[in-house]
């Protein structure tokens, strides 16, 4: 009976992953790549995918914020007498920023520097107008605009004057320091109810992009906030909308006490109760649990050997997980892809190190290969007839593809072309250091990572985007969420779409 039984289960998982398909996207705000994610229960979730290259205008990441807001007032005044709420974490906004949200505007996308009235907004404007239609909002963000808040509090609702803004609109101040590991760092917008272009309701809605709401200057980016960005749309998922509000709940509880928020958030990790994951989707929020890594070979005299944090956390963490999983693939090409604005590979940053040498080791076959003659002489000396002594061959059976966009990197060293790493790698940076100048072409702000191996004798393809980048510090303390979003052989389109984008970055500024 138990086969019988687990015979249909299997059957039934692999119907509703055979359904999955593109879609069309009605919405005016275009996004790269729309998908349906169907669920033998008869439910779906539906997945958009938004890009910006560093020159390109508008900004859709950026936008769709305040596209889902709009969306979300739309749907209050079409069924006033529901409940409609917004939860918003942002790491840095800006007030210089004006959209263009009115639905009746033929520039609803734009953004300018100018305040228009009747036309333009800022994200406080949008805030207050959700407000005063009694839609409730939870605002954290690591910007104080507070002075520019609380004189709004007072103003009466369009909808009933004897309610206040302040009576719906709460916006936290998240006060917890300006060194890089104390960053609330998440960017993420979440909806119980909207309506759509096309005149389509959808709940639970979770919206994460790798932008910040930067300022507008003569509607244009400061040089260095012209980068490539990324966002992702998820719309119907009950289970990923539960996980983003209670973690965002957690963040202006916690506003002045980041160390009371890390240990919320890793009890719940070891509890088990705040990650929610099924065959399509796992979410990644920060800090993961700590883990210690007793290293007994540490390379650089600067950093002493002995255990250390490395928030590589298998079951927790996206990266750690799917790195694992493709290090114990079956044989057969894996792929890594890496547009990342910071990935730390120092050795004191053990996350960095950890995805180093695993990626290494698939290079050369080996896996976490920790001994002195797969790093020291080559990674010190830089020496190519060194490496060929050890004997080291590249893996044939399984080769190891990869392309990198990585705007900042710690230790350059690592990506030596004499230290064999570099050899049939595609590693680009505009970062001084790796052998491009800062303003370099190749910017990028975005934080999306691409595995495709073969697990279980089938193809897996698994993209990571959000807010998280690659270093220990982004796992271990800050506030990051991210979502791991999991595709088969026969429909890998969000994939395809991640991975076209970082080719055409750098294929297109070669």
């Amino acid at each position: 009976m138990r086969k019988v039984v687990l015979s249909v289960l299997i059957l039934m998982l692999a119907a509703s992953i055979l359904s999955a398909a593109v879609i069309e996207d009605k919405d005016r705000i275009k996004s790269a790549v729309a998908k349906s994610f169907d669920y033998a229960d008869g439910s779906s979730t539906v997945v958009k995918i938004y890009q910006r290259q560093m020159d390109e205008y508008p900004c859709k990441p950026l936008f769709k914020y305040v596209d889902v807001m709009n969306q979300a007032l739309r749907y209050k005044k079409a069924h006033f007498n529901e409940d409609v709420e917004i939860r918003f974490a942002m790491y840095t906004l800006s007030l210089a920023t004006y959209f263009h949200y009115n639905d009746d505007d033929s520039d609803y996308g734009e953004m300018t520097s100018e305040a228009i009235p009747g036309k333009t907004g800022n994200i406080l404007d949008m805030a207050v107008l959700l407000a005063k239609h009694q839609i409730k909002i939870n605002f954290a963000a690591q910007t104080n605009i507070t002075k520019d808040v609380e004189p709004l509090l007072s103003e009466p609702c369009i909808t009933d004057s004897s309610r206040k803004v302040g009576d719906y609109l709460t916006f936290t101040y998240v006060r917890w320091g300006g060194e890089s590991e104390q960053q609330m760092h998440a960017k993420f917008i979440t909806a119980n109810r909207i309506l759509d272009d096309s005149g389509a309701v959808h709940s639970n809605v979770v919206y994460l992009a790798s932008s910040n709401i930067d300022a507008l200057y003569d509607n244009f980016f400061k040089s260095t906030q012209e980068r490539a960005q990324t966002g992702v749309l998820i719309l119907d998922n009950q289970g990923i909308y539960k996980a983003f509000n209670t973690y965002q709940s957690w963040i202006p509880q916690y506003f002045d006490n980041q160390k009371g928020f890390q240990d919320e958030v890793r009890a719940a990790h070891k509890a088990k109760t705040l990650n929610y994951s099924d065959q399509y989707f796992h979410t990644h929020f920060t800090p993961v649990l700590s883990v210690t890594e007793d290293d007994e070979f540490s390379p650089d005299s600067y950093s002493p050997a002995g255990p250390k944090e490395s928030a590589w956390d298998l079951e927790n963490n996206m990266f750690a997980k799917y790195m694992d999983e493709m290090v114990h693939s079956d044989r057969g090409e894996r792929l890594f892809y890496a547009n990342v604005y910071h990935y730390k590979t120092a050795w004191n940053d053990f996350f960095g190190w950890k995805m180093f040498k695993s990626l290494r080791g698939l290079y050369f076959g080996h896996k976490y290969d920790n001994s002195a003659n797969c790093y020291i002489t080559v990674m010190q000396n830089k020496d190519l007839e060194g490496l060929k002594d050890k004997k080291l061959k590249l893996d044939k059976k399984s080769p190891l593809v990869t392309k990198w966009v990585i705007e900042t990197s710690t230790s350059p060293h690592r990506f030596s072309g004499d230290g064999g790493f570099l050899k049939g790698l595609s590693i680009i940076s505009g970062n001084k250091a790796l052998y491009y100048k800062a303003d370099h072409k190749y910017k990028t702000h975005c934080k999306d990572v691409l595995f495709s191996y073969i697990k279980d004798g089938a193809p897996k393809y698994v993209v990571i985007t959000g807010s998280t980048n690659l270093k220990r510090d982004d796992n271990a303390n800050k506030a990051n969420a991210s979502v791991a979003i999991l595709e088969s052989k026969d429909d890998h389109a969000l994939f395809d779409a991640f991975k076209g984008f970082i080719d055409s970055i750098v294929d297109s500024r070669k």
